[in-house]
């Protein structure tokens, strides 16, 4: 144990741009962006832009248009700071869904469920 009783810190650098389609579930995107982030324990952050622009899948209608700021996860819970424009809906076989319009609504993603508004999402 250190003196400051933290025994997990990490830091990471992370430049990225991706293209794609998914054949399992037939969306397409492109993401661009460059993160700095940082974990103390349980806690991790990251800040940077970041950008994406797609479509949604077999599963739904829709168009995803988003930048994010700043991410925190504590714990199980997540906080995005961004801006997003995402419209549509979704419904997976597995339970997952979402409704958004213009970056507001709900959804339901590997058992979490989040709201957005504008873009800032919370998740428990």
């Amino acid at each position: 144990m250190s003196r400051s009783g933290i025994d997990d810190v990490r830091a990471n650098v992370r430049v990225a741009a991706k293209a794609g389609a998914h054949a399992s579930d037939g969306s397409v995107g492109v993401e661009v962006g460059a993160k700095v982030g940082a974990g103390i324990g349980p806690v991790k952050a990251n800040v940077g832009p970041s950008a994406k622009l797609g479509a949604h899948g077999k599963d739904g209608l829709g168009v995803t248009a988003e930048t994010q700021f700043a991410k925190v996860d504590v714990g199980g819970a997540k906080l995005k700071l961004g801006l997003s424009a995402t419209t549509g809906v979704q419904k997976s076989d597995n339970g997952d869904y979402s409704a958004q319009a213009l970056g507001t609504g709900i959804y339901k993603k590997n058992g979490k469920t989040g709201i957005s508004l504008f873009g800032t999402k919370f998740e428990i």
